[in-house]
C-alpha cells in the first residue's frame, strides 16, 4: 500500500470497544481503511504505534530496535496488561525478552517426549470417557506439556500454554477439512509435516498479534519510532496479506516449499533465542499432529 505523511491516526478517540467488538478483524479493517500499514490509535487509553504486513515486520526485525516482543494470548484482558507493563517499560512474564513465543529451549527435555508421555496418558482418560472435545482437550493437552517442560527447567512464557494448544485444535481441524493432508501425512514425510504446521499457524492464527517496546530508535516508513514507543504488530491480517501470500484464502501447505521462498520466518525477530523458539513452537505442534492424523474424531456440522 502506498504510504504517506503523516501516519493516520484512528477516529476513535479511544479504540478498545472496537477492539473488543470486531476482535481478530480489527487491526486488518483499520489498515485497510486507513490505507496505510501504520497508523496510531489508543488502546485502553495507552498510546500504541500498530503495523501490518512483511515491510513491517522485517524492520522490526533488526536487532536492537525492540527491546522486547510478547505474542499476545487470545485473551483480551491480558492483551491490555501486557500493553500496560511495555508503556511502563515492566518486564512481563515472558521471558527472556524478544523471545516468541515466549520460550527458551535448552536442551534438557525433549519435546517430543513430553507430548508422547502426555499424549499416552490422554488417550488412556479419553477411552475412559468414551466422548470429549477435542477444542477443549488439546489445549489442556498442551498445557500438561508446558508444566512438564518447566519442571524440567525450561522457561516457558504462560502465552505458550494458551496459544500453543488452541494451535493445536486448529490443526485438528484442517486435519478434517482437507483429508489429502491427512494422507500425506499419514506418509510420515517429514518435509510436509513442517509446511502444514506452518499452514495452519497462518491460516488459523490464534494470536491477535505481537507487543512489543522500542529499544533503538529507527525510521520507517517517514515515521521514527522512539525508545519506549509501545508497538502492536497485527498477526492475523499479516498472515492474510495477499502481498506477502499469493492467494492467503487457500489452505495450501506446499507453499512453504523453499524452492516457493514463502516462510512464516520473516515474523520472527532476528534473535538467536527467537529462532530457537520459532523452532520449538512449531516442534510441539508437529509433535501433536503426529498423534492428531492416527486418531479418529468428528467434527459437528
Amino acid at each position: 500500500m502506498a504510504q504517506s505523511a503523516p501516519v493516520p491516526l484512528t477516529p476513535a478517540v479511544d479504540s478498545t470497544a472496537a477492539f473488543l467488538r470486531e476482535g481478530y478483524t480489527f487491526a486488518g479493517r483499520r489498515r485497510l481503511q486507513l490505507g496505510s500499514d501504520i497508523f496510531f490509535l489508543r488502546l485502553a487509553g495507552l498510546p500504541v504505534t500498530c503495523l501490518s504486513g512483511e515491510d513491517a515486520a522485517r524492520a522490526l526485525a533488526v536487532p536492537g530496535r525492540l527491546v522486547e516482543a510478547v505474542l499476545l494470548p487470545p485473551d483480551a484482558a491480558a492483551v491490555f496488561d501486557t500493553l500496560e507493563r511495555l508503556s511502563r517499560g515492566a518486564a512481563t512474564d515472558d521471558t527472556p525478552p524478544r523471545t516468541l513465543p515466549g520460550w527458551q529451549p535448552d536442551g534438557r527435555v525433549d519435546i517430543v517426549t513430553a507430548v508422547d508421555a502426555e499424549w499416552l496418558v490422554a488417550m488412556q482418560e479419553w477411552r475412559r470417557r468414551g466422548s470429549v472435545v477435542l477444542f477443549d482437550e488439546l489445549p489442556a493437552l498442551v498445557g500438561r506439556v508446558v508444566e512438564r517442560l518447566r519442571a524440567a527447567g525450561t522457561q516457558v512464557g504462560p502465552s505458550v500454554a494458551a496459544t500453543a494448544g488452541l494451535q493445536a485444535a486448529f490443526a485438528a481441524l484442517a486435519l478434517h477439512q482437507h483429508p489429502s493432508s491427512r494422507l500425506r501425512l499419514q506418509g510420515r514425510s517429514r518435509d510436509y509435516l513442517r509446511y502444514f504446521v506452518q499452514e495452519v499457524c497462518r491460516f488459523y492464527p490464534v494470536s491477535p498479534g505481537v507487543a512489543a517496546r522500542v529499544g533503538e530508535a529507527f525510521n520507517w516508513r517517514a515515521h521514527r519510532f522512539n525508545p519506549g514507543a509501545v508497538l502492536f504488530f497485527d498477526l492475523p491480517s499479516s498472515s492474510r496479506d495477499p502481498r506477502s501470500w499469493p492467494n492467503p484464502e487457500v489452505f495450501r501447505p506446499e507453499r512453504f516449499n523453499t524452492r516457493d521462498g514463502e516462510t512464516l520466518a520473516w515474523l520472527v525477530p532476528e534473535a538467536p533465542e527467537a529462532r530457537r523458539a520459532y523452532e520449538a513452537w512449531l516442534g510441539l505442534l508437529e509433535a501433536c499432529v503426529r498423534h492428531l492424523v492416527r486418531l479418529h474424531y468428528e467434527v459437528p456440522r
